[in-house]
């Protein structure tokens, strides 16, 4: 949908470091790799390697526009504005899974992760994690379509129970407040009864950062309020609508600050 509205966008979805083929060497990594700020960290160098921004001696603008879903927009929040001109990147983050302010939330995926870190040494509670292991997708992935939940089963399964158990302990544990005040061009889309970023601390959490209000859009739905699935289907197509519209909207806003910035300059 963003494609078919603006073909010469680009946007980057941020995910988490360790799943899927993105794998650490260590496959028991330690807490402070497997963190919302160490994942953004690995994306801001990624877009360094590729060379993705504007380069020396090129005169045409570039925005680079990052999209981030639960944990993946947790990480947005840790941007370091030191690396980047006013202007020349956007966020968006949907339902982010900063759980800085939310004390059950934090205690649940400490408990998780510390439980699949056991099963990892001691196998012989293998039983009990296939047990369990359905209503731990199920907590996950909440208000998730089908193939939501099977990508999950999919991405639990091929990805070492060391670095899931490190990644879910280290969400719980997260005490980094250090997020720097830079909001210009950062937008974030809760959902009202979201089962993994619960509304009121998320809200709280924003109201301490100071996040400008303008920039906060609550819709009706879940942890998935833009999912293709059985559950709230006309909401969550306005939804992944908003979404749309959110990343053109930005993406246009940074686009002109830019290029009054080049006129200035």
């Amino acid at each position: 949908m963003v494609t078919v509205s603006n073909k010469k966008l680009l946007s980057i979805s941020v995910d988490h470091n360790g799943f899927g083929d993105s794998r650490f060497a260590d496959e028991t990594p330690p807490l402070e790799k497997c963190n919302p700020p160490a994942a953004m960290n690995t994306i801001e160098n990624l877009v360094e390697v590729l060379r993705l921004r504007r380069q020396p001696g090129e005169r045409h603008t570039r925005v680079i526009n990052f999209v981030g879903h639960s944990m993946g927009g947790a990480a947005l929040f840790y941007l370091d504005p030191l690396r980047w001109r006013l202007g020349e990147e956007t966020r968006l983050a949907l339902a982010p899974a900063l759980l800085l302010d939310d004390d059950m939330k934090r205690v649940f995926f400490t408990a998780l992760g510390i439980g699949i870190g056991i099963v990892n040494r001691l196998h012989v509670f293998e039983v009990i994690e296939r047990a369990i292991k359905p209503s731990v997708i199920e907590a996950v992935c909440a208000g998730g379509s089908y193939n939501v939940k099977d990508l999950h089963r999919a991405q639990y399964q091929n990805t070492p129970r060391g670095i899931t158990a490190a990644t879910f302990t280290a969400m719980g544990l997260l005490n980094n407040r250090e997020i720097p005040r830079q909001f210009d061009f950062f937008k974030t889309m809760l959902a009202h009864r979201d089962s993994l970023v619960g509304l009121v601390p998320m809200m709280d959490l924003l109201s301490r950062l100071e996040f400008p209000s303008a920039n906060v859009r609550v819709v009706a739905g879940s942890h998935y309020m833009f999912s293709v699935g059985p559950e709230a289907v006309f909401q969550h197509a306005q939804n992944r609508e908003l979404v749309v519209q959110d990343i053109l909207g930005l993406h246009s806003a940074a686009y002109e600050r830019q290029r009054v910035g080049v006129r200035v300059g």
